[in-house]
């Protein structure tokens, strides 16, 4: 086995290593014996080419990493055993690092500077001291949160016990795989600053919401403040596990709703979020789309909610209003804004407003604007009815088997 930086052996530098300390050694002969195992093993671990021997020895390896961490040192045997290990972790081959880790990651006498070393290598080796070892401290943690990357905060995330500044760091990181990780994590207390930041994850993400509400410390007014977020199981599950009044729900409604703004110019990306397609067939199955509703959502520069309610309330298919919304002329504006009996200035007011969010345009065309008033003032109520039904997509026929 080569040290793949200085191309010496791994197992010969640390012999040699281990002879250099041996010698300086003699305080305790159990202290001496294994590092004269260690010796002999390593040596072994080098001869031995085969996977079942190695195997085999790498285990013997480890339980005597795991007696030398185990007994009582002098201070210089101690500073001794630190010098051996760290050696040994810096010049060993992945699987025995990985072994080694596995083993010690339990044991509260292993010299800190060792599990430190475990906890910044690569995954496989550090995940077990992360989300076991009694030797790491808060501050040594946070600073793995701040420096690696995704698989290690998620082994932290599974720590049995953590304190609220790390449980806040790792929600910081607003990693949706290290959030569900502390969530489900019922032997930690997720303090008000971490809940707020899930909170806002669970928005966009059943995942992360389906966790936390079922957290103890999750509030009827959290609860609430999820409730048009989230799927309808998940509603369903609110219902059944906090008791809301439906004048608070009613009012998160409304919350929701100021939420959906984007922008009055140019939107680049254009289509209704689940959630707005949902709140939008919500309104048109009670009937509350009214044309004061569209209004007030364009002036508000809720371009891509305005187009979730038009098509609840039009019953059109998402392609077919973005494509109304940016047809040069005006004329399918004018045909769905006459079958909903705009007035006329409600229909020059919808033009100009879905001029400035889908196109961009600041400046509209005035020979355009004239062009589609004309257009809606000569057509029939009937007739704009008639094209708007012809618009609307068709049930697809099922055969019969």
């Amino acid at each position: 086995m080569y040290d793949k930086h200085t191309g010496k052996s791994v197992a010969s530098n640390s012999i040699g290593f281990l002879d250099a300390h041996s010698e300086k050694s003699g305080h305790d002969s159990r202290f001496d014996q294994i590092l004269c195992n260690l010796h002999n093993m390593i040596k072994d671990y080098q001869s031995h080419s085969d996977m079942d021997s190695q195997s085999n020895i790498r285990s013997g390896i480890t339980e005597n990493v795991a007696d030398l961490v185990g007994i009582e040192f002098t201070a210089k045997e101690k500073e001794l055993a630190v010098d051996i290990l760290l050696s040994l972790l810096k010049q060993s081959e992945i699987d025995l690092r990985e072994s080694l880790s596995t083993r010690l990651a339990a044991m509260p006498g292993v010299p800190q500077r060792v599990i430190l070393q475990m906890a910044h290598d690569t995954i496989s080796v550090a995940q077990h001291v992360l989300e076991h070892s009694p030797v790491l401290k808060d501050i040594d943690l946070v600073y793995i949160v701040k420096s690696k990357g995704k698989e290690h905060w998620r082994a932290i995330a599974s720590r049995a016990q953590m304190t609220e500044y790390l449980v806040k760091t790792l929600a910081e990181t607003k990693d949706e795989t290290t959030a569900t990780t502390l969530l489900k994590n019922t032997g930690v207390a997720l303090p008000d600053m971490a809940l707020a930041i899930f909170k806002k994850m669970a928005y966009t993400s059943d995942g992360v919401a389906e966790p936390l509400l079922k957290r103890p410390e999750v509030s009827a007014e959290l609860a609430v403040d999820l409730y048009w977020h989230v799927s309808q199981a998940l509603r369903t599950h609110i219902l059944t596990n906090f008791k809301i009044p439906r004048r608070l729900l009613d009012d998160a409604l409304q919350d929701v709703l100021s939420d959906f703004k984007d922008t009055a110019f140019g939107i680049q990306d254009y289509k209704p979020t689940r959630m707005m397609f949902e709140v939008a067939n919500r309104y048109q199955s009670q009937d509350r789309i009214s044309n004061g509703i569209l209004m007030k959502t364009l002036r508000a520069g809720q371009g891509k909610f305005f187009m979730a309610l038009l098509c609840a309330r039009t019953g059109l298919d998402y392609e077919t209003v973005f494509q109304m919304m940016r047809q040069v002329g005006g004329q399918s504006i004018a045909v769905t804004c006459k079958a909903l009996q705009f007035s006329k200035e409600g229909f020059i007011s919808t033009f100009l407003s879905c001029r400035s969010i889908s196109r961009g345009d600041v400046i509209v065309d005035v020979k355009e604007l004239r062009q589609a008033i004309k257009y809606f003032d000569n057509l029939s109520l009937s007739v704009a009815e008639e094209i708007l039904d012809k618009s609307r997509p068709k049930p697809q026929n099922i055969p019969k088997t």
